[in-house]
């Protein structure tokens, strides 16, 4: 019964990494200023949350069986007791400060919950941990969650627009519509692709990590480092192959200039590991590289307009998204007059939006377009120390520094240009599944 039970704790856990970009949901407690919805302000439970508790409950369950409760506490203690600074007691220190910031926090509610949804998150992890969770096999599930998003990206590019569904989460976008994301030339206008995501900059900044450890995988396969029993490894290249396409696609169609430039940088880096570690596949590499570069040939031949909007930055919509930006540095430097030290609380930077500016407009209460920014702003200036403290020693503690800066550099870049992976669940769920990868050898 244990090993059974294991094994199915296991598989709820690659099913959860799988169904991680789904954004179904159930919301709990909908929240409306001025009878305008606020998104960041409503309360929602989403349905890989469910999986994680009925996964959470299977491993009390686990534990019990196994009598192995005062092993975990153990753990715990010499976590506390070891004076040396380490990565989890920089989390644990982090999670004590995010409990005690809400304490003054000017949303409780908000902030509570966000807790309670970062609190789940980290204990999937340490469960992951716990069982020492391939994670071979987890790049292979994420790969496959990437191709899924990667193919609904070109669907819905292709289709110009995004079919909504509440069972998966996703809702309809048209390019005619105001508020949706699209690029526009005088009057063309071209939907962004969404993936099942909320938004096109997540798409892309998911399918970057996605892509990132694709390419890092075709590294090792071809140089036997991982090894298919039964099954010729050609036909495993041919499949990554394909992958390529799918990912790299969603990327370009996602048509998020962040994304763009992190993938970029961690190309880069794959490049120089390669060059340094493995020189022998350098010419392996840059053939990976040439398809890439062939894919954007295609995409840019089958619209080139888009293309040269978004790299021009000219067009009125992408100078209003410019003046956006701006204004939300500016708002950002009031918020951060008033709450450097203590901080808002988790999640409440739009609550102090509205407070300093009430009869705003909603959809003008965004997050600064800024992580960092924003995490100061919430969390004070001892939360953004051990904040960036958690991603130092990440890099210090990484069982291969190359893999460590492959997955850490680029959302570092990605977290200069967007703020949903502090102001989203789904954006603290994906940071610390990759601050795991970050740690990882594989």
């Amino acid at each position: 019964m244990k090993k059974n039970l294991k094994k199915i704790i296991e598989c709820g856990i690659y099913l959860w990494i799988f169904l991680l970009p789904w954004q179904a949901r159930w919301l709990a407690v909908p929240r409306f200023v001025n009878n305008e919805f606020w998104e960041y302000g409503s309360i929602s439970m989403y349905a890989t949350e469910v999986l994680a508790i009925l996964i959470i409950l299977l491993f009390f369950v686990f534990v019990t069986l196994q009598k192995k409760w005062s092993h975990i506490l153990h753990s715990f203690q010499s976590v506390l007791l070891d004076k040396k600074i380490t990565t989890k007691k920089i989390s644990l220190l982090l999670l004590l400060w995010l409990v005690i910031s809400n304490l003054w926090s000017v949303d409780s509610l908000v902030s509570w919950t966000r807790l309670a949804h970062i609190i789940l998150v980290v204990s999937i992890i340490g469960i992951m941990n716990y069982f020492s969770i391939s994670v071979r096999r987890v790049l292979v599930v994420l790969l496959g969650a990437g191709i899924i998003q990667g193919w609904l990206a070109i669907d819905q590019f292709l289709g110009q627009k995004v079919i909504g569904s509440a069972w998966l989460g996703m809702s309809t976008q048209l390019p005619d519509v105001f508020g949706v994301s699209v690029i526009q030339y005088e009057v063309q206008r071209w939907l962004r692709a969404y993936g099942s995501l909320p938004h096109p900059n997540i798409l892309g900044s998911v399918l970057v990590v996605v892509l990132l450890a694709l390419v890092y995988f075709f590294i090792k396969v071809r140089n036997g480092n991982f090894i298919f029993k039964k099954i010729d490894p050609r036909l495993y290249l041919l499949a990554l192959y394909g992958s390529l396409f799918f990912i790299f696609s969603g990327i370009l169609l996602s048509f998020s200039r962040a994304a763009w430039l992190a993938g970029f940088v961690g190309l880069f880096i794959i490049l120089v590991f390669v060059y340094r570690r493995y020189r022998d596949l350098l010419s392996f590499l840059l053939k990976i590289y040439f398809v890439l570069f062939s894919i954007f040939l295609f995409w840019f031949m089958v619209s080139p307009l888009p293309f040269f909007t978004r790299f021009q930055g000219v067009q009125p919509l992408e100078k209003q998204s410019y003046e956006e930006r701006i204004q939300s540095y500016t708002d950002s430097e009031d918020v951060t007059k008033s709450y450097w030290l203590q901080g808002g609380g988790l999640g409440t930077y739009t609550s102090v939006l509205i407070d300093q500016n009430p009869n705003r407009k909603m959809s003008l209460q965004q997050p600064v377009h800024n992580t960092w920014l924003l995490v100061l702003n919430e969390i004070g200036i001892v939360g953004f120390v051990l904040f960036v403290s958690l991603f130092v020693f990440t890099y210090k503690e990484a069982d291969n520094k190359y893999t460590a800066l492959l997955f850490l550099l680029p959302i570092i870049v990605l977290m200069f240009f967007d703020h949903f992976w502090v102001s989203l669940v789904f954006g603290n769920v994906w940071l610390i599944f990759v601050l795991y990868l970050a740690r990882k050898s594989f």
